[in-house]
């Protein structure tokens, strides 16, 4: 009866996007009438409860617990975290198994409130592994059934609701500090946790603890932990190890929360770009702020989300995000399109399809923020958008040598590297454009040098995707072990359809490998290498790959999941281009690969220059020692404007954009 229903409210929620498109508009277009969609976005809640409908009934199958990840030695807990607390929210939404559900909060309590009066070390707690990926599902979780619960109070019982908040309380007693920067021990790691405190006078909120999506979370849960003891009879009394009671503590991190989003709006969102596993854990984070915030806080962060999923909409087809992307790990990360990001799409618009409800797709679902006209209407309208760039600062050279996460990352703002998407209907292109810099290596002698940190530098993914299959793409990376890091390993820049990209010279890099392509078989029609290129056909477009010296070797990966073709460069430094371009600019696939292979190649003692299928020019420097010419001028990697597009469009710094398309405009200012 589960499947049943909920292949109903697939159809009708399809029917919402599709009933009103005029026979002659393309496939990949849709009526974007204000009737309808505010018809898809009164579904929204529909699809998600069809989501908790399949899940009732279902008992807790609770996820292992793994060996350590990081140094600190510690357990990993986070899949068992996630199933505990996955399992709660279920059965509290659909009000069954209250007992099971209070039972498996109680376990979870009992993995991080575990520290003896002796030791008062906490170590489960101090692990920024486990401990604060699900704070935001459990922190709904009081808020919504808890004493005071706004959808049905007492669910969550008494006595469970105070194992919670006391553990809420041991965290914000040993882990938030208002002024001051510590490093505390875990298990016997001496300094192992860096804390930087709310106090932003001094680094604007630019010094970032562990990663970017690990230092969101952690003040989140600050914030969000203090909201619900600031005014507790047991908690609002208590002092914290660096002296203050919670309402204090919440005081000052709302403020943080206020001018970190101001910050990140200004300098062009996040640091860890378009990232489809740890951007989840970020915006989660945004999206309860949104619903838990003040007034003022309420409405920055609706201001911001709406920029978020501009961002996201104009380059992605499918639900699938395009683009340059940053901290993309190799093998299944950099090759899968079908990401939770994606399964998004199908609660936010209706599209992809029913998705099940695990870990971080909670509080998206659960949350009363949904996307205006503008935004729904450049995903929805992937024909009408055309073909178009899209330019866009980000943060990512290290200030004052703090390149590494201990204690902190310290981020230069006045300059970083520059995101140039290429979008059309048939595929989007996206490089990461930027000077060849050290990736820090060493610490010593670091200190007011210009170069990466390694949260920026790390596992950089730049290519193309395809219409057709979720995870149809092409693109380079030099890594040497897949599911590891490596940084600053390869730059590249680009023009329209065409990309030349090139391994990172061996002192500035770390654990890079070869230069490879990946030619996913996902979308993939035909095949054909002829005259050192690689020629690829989609089902909108064709692409080729050539490395410009010295060949390559092909290599096909006949995984049954993952198939494909890696391209693996035969000189170390070789650059490779990647052509792209619509089949409808072509007769065939011949008239495509004759062009092609047409094209002007001259390569010197320093450069590769090249004549794109689109007519430009471009002069790459094989040497490292400029950033590339295009049409005779050098790229601009710090523009005036921190975004452009013809749909999101905004100076640097200003804090005011502009979201458009067609009729449809809205403005977004981050300044009041």
């Amino acid at each position: 009866m589960k499947k049943i229903f909920n292949t109903f409210i697939m159809a009708m929620s399809l029917f919402a996007v599709t009933s009103c498109a005029d026979e002659d508009i393309p496939s990949n277009s849709f009526n974007t009438s204000d009737e309808n969609l505010e018809r898809i976005r009164d579904a929204f809640d529909i699809r998600r409860d069809a989501a908790f409908e399949e899940l009732r009934g279902d008992a807790l199958v609770r996820g292992a617990v793994q060996s350590p990840i990081s140094g600190s030695g510690v357990l990993y807990y986070r899949d068992l975290c996630y199933s505990l607390i996955d399992f709660a929210a279920k059965c509290f939404w659909n009000e069954e198994m209250n007992d099971e559900a209070n039972a498996a909060l109680v376990e979870h309590c009992e993995i991080f409130d575990n520290a003896t009066e002796e030791s008062k070390s906490w170590p489960n707690m101090r692990d920024g592994d486990s401990f604060y990926w699900a704070s935001d599902e459990l922190c709904r979780i009081v808020e919504y059934w808890g004493t005071n619960g706004t959808r049905k109070a007492g669910l969550l019982k008494p006595e469970v609701e105070a194992k919670i908040l006391h553990m809420m309380w041991i965290f914000v007693k040993d882990q938030s500090y208002l002024t001051q920067y510590v490093q505390k021990d875990v298990n016997g790691k001496s300094g192992y946790l860096s804390i930087v405190p709310a106090d932003f006078s001094q680094n604007n909120t630019w010094h970032v603890e562990g990663s970017e999506n690990h230092h969101i979370m952690r003040f989140y849960t600050k914030w969000h932990f203090s909201k619900l003891l600031k005014d507790l009879p047991d908690y609002k009394d208590l002092r914290s190890d660096d002296g203050h009671v919670p309402a204090e503590h919440y005081a000052a991190w709302t403020a943080y929360v206020k001018q970190y989003i101001k910050e990140r709006a200004k300098k062009g969102l996040f640091v860890e770009f378009a990232n489809d596993l740890y951007g989840m854990e970020s915006l989660k984070c945004m999206y309860t702020l949104y619903d838990f915030g003040d007034e003022e806080m309420h409405n920055l962060l609706g201001k911001f989300l709406d920029l978020y999923w501009a961002t996201w909409a104009q380059e992605q087809i499918d639900g699938v995000r395009g683009g340059s992307k940053a901290r993309v790990y190799q093998g299944l990360n950099s090759m899968r399109g079908d990401t939770h990001f994606r399964k998004l799409t199908w609660y936010n618009l209706g599209l992809v399809g029913p998705s099940v409800i695990k870990q971080n797709i909670f509080s998206f679902i659960t949350s009363d923020y949904r996307m205006p006209d503008v935004v729904m209407d450049i995903a929805l309208d992937v024909a009408g958008r055309g073909d178009y760039e899209v330019s866009q600062r980000r943060v990512g050279l290290s200030e004052n040598g703090k390149s590494f996460n201990i204690p902190y990352y310290g981020f230069k703002t006045d300059e970083g590297l520059l995101r140039y998407s290429y979008c059309t209907p048939a595929y989007i292109m996206g490089t990461f454009e930027c000077e060849a810099l050290p990736s820090p290596i060493l610490a010593d002698g670091t200190t007011g040098s210009k170069e990466w940190t390694m949260l920026s530098s790390q596992n950089r993914w730049m290519g193309v995707i395809f219409e057709g299959h979720h995870s149809g793409r092409i693109y380079a990376q030099c890594g040497l072990t897949e599911g590891k890091a490596n940084y600053n390993s390869h730059w590249g820049f680009q023009k329209k359809g065409c990309m030349v990209v090139q391994k990172m010279k061996e002192e500035y890099s770390r654990y890079a490998g070869n230069l490879k392509v990946w030619v996913s078989d996902f979308g993939r029609n035909k095949m054909f290498e002829k005259d050192g290129w690689f020629f690829a056909e989609y089902d909108g477009a064709y692409a080729a790959v050539k490395f410009v010296s010295g060949g390559y070797k092909s290599e096909y990966n006949s995984d049954n999941l993952w198939p494909g073709y890696w391209l693996t460069a035969n000189e170390t430094y070789s650059p490779a281009i990647i052509e792209v371009d619509k089949k409808g600019n072509y007769s065939n696939f011949e008239d495509f690969q004759q062009k092609v292979m047409a094209l002007n190649i001259t390569v010197s003692d320093n450069a590769v220059e090249h004549t794109t299928l689109f007519g430009d020019k471009i002069k790459f420097y094989t040497d490292f020692s400029k950033v590339a010419e295009i049409n005779g001028e050098a790229v601009n990697i710090n523009p005036a404007k921190v975004m452009d597009s013809p749909f999101v469009q905004s100076d640097f710094d200003s804090g005011v954009y502009t979201i458009k398309k067609g009729a449809r405009e809205l403005t977004l200012d981050f300044n009041n």
